[in-house]
């Protein structure tokens, strides 16, 4: 009996110590998704930024092609 309960213990101790390493991968798992999901964010605002600006180009750029076409338009035949 005395053997068997050494055994248990024995066993109980491999379970604890398995349990801690479970617990550590878990941890460093989660720190490693945390990580991943922080430089997501990030570059998800970067992207936001970058379109925004796009936009912003694009829209500064459309109207400069307009007055330019509105003065092409206005000058006489002969000064083009």
């Amino acid at each position: 009996a005395r053997q068997r309960v050494m055994e248990k213990r024995e066993e109980a101790e491999q379970c604890k110590t398995s349990l801690q390493a479970c617990d550590a991968l878990k941890e460093n798992g989660q720190r490693a998704i945390n990580d991943l999901q922080r430089g997501l964010d990030d570059n998800q605002r970067k992207l936001e930024q970058h379109e925004a600006t796009k936009k912003f180009i694009e829209t500064k750029l459309q109207v400069q092609i307009e007055n330019a076409q509105k003065l092409l338009n206005q000058r006489p035949e002969g000064e083009i």
